[in-house]
This record gives C-alpha cells, structure tokens and sequence, in this order.
C-alpha cells in the first residue's frame, strides 16, 4: 500500500490537491491495480487542476528549476499522464 505519507515533497502536496479535487481519502492506495480508473473528473476539472500545478511548479521554481509558463504547463500535463484521474464528458 502506498499512501501521501509514502511520498516526498513535493508530489505529497500535489496528490493532496488531487485527492481534494475528486473527495478521495487521504489514505488512498495509490498502489492498486488501475487506481487512475477508481475517481473520474471533467476535462474541465483536468484542466483546472493542470494549470494550478503549472502555477504551483512556477511558485516552487527552486525545487522544479523551471520558471517559463509553457514548460511548467507541459511539466503538468506529464504528471497527470502519470498519476491523473480518467476524465468524463461534462454531463455524463
């Protein structure tokens, strides 16, 4: 079982903003088989939350070494790629 407690700083912080987004438990098992599959969000959500972190990996520059929009966007979108909930159609 792999827990937020499990990671370090900062992807700790970036999976409880996640977790928050979805009303999962901070005790999620990241470990479990598909647990991408397990919470769903809107593109809408996806995108809302990309560009927080996008501006999170900006506020944290020194941790990130990455200050340029574009590429904390593209650093965002990888994360999610990884660690990101499967997205649904707005009004399903």
């Amino acid at each position: 079982m792999k827990t937020l407690k499990d990671f370090n700083f900062p992807t700790n912080e970036i999976l409880t903003e996640m977790l928050k987004r979805v009303n999962a438990p901070e005790d999620f098992d990241f470990e479990q088989e598909k647990f991408y599959d397990i919470y769903s969000w809107s593109w809408e959500e996806y995108y809302s939350f990309a560009e927080w972190l996008a501006n999170y990996i900006i506020k944290n520059k020194k941790i990130f070494k990455c200050g340029n929009k574009k590429i904390a966007r593209k650093n965002a979108e990888w994360f999610l790629l990884d660690y990101g909930w499967k997205c649904y159609e707005t009004g399903k």
